[in-house]
């Protein structure tokens, strides 16, 4: 057992020791809160840089087939007549 000579002495804080320990813990808890939240900026920023390239990809690719369309248009025209499928029933009764 330890003699009251040996014990470990816990200093008495006062009220504004007490007051600007908060603070310091909190302004702490502010900056991991402040770095934590430009770290997720910064990952939604490359997120949009994604989205907008893959965008960007998108509309090339339709406007490549809206031209792939329009030629085919140029070349073969309009159908002028629609044939006319045989429906089920003219299928099997011939």
């Amino acid at each position: 057992m330890m003699s009251l000579s040996e014990a470990a002495i816990i200093p008495i804080e006062t009220g504004e020791q007490r007051t600007n320990n908060a603070s310091v813990k909190r302004d702490a808890t502010a900056a991991e809160r402040v770095a934590m939240l430009e770290t997720e900026i910064a990952g939604l920023k490359a997120m949009a840089e994604l989205l907008r390239d893959q965008l960007t990809e998108v509309r090339k690719n339709c406007d490549a087939w809206r031209s792939q369309a329009e030629r085919l248009l140029l070349t073969h025209g309009t159908p002028t007549t629609t044939e006319q499928r045989p429906g089920l029933l003219r299928r099997f009764n011939g």
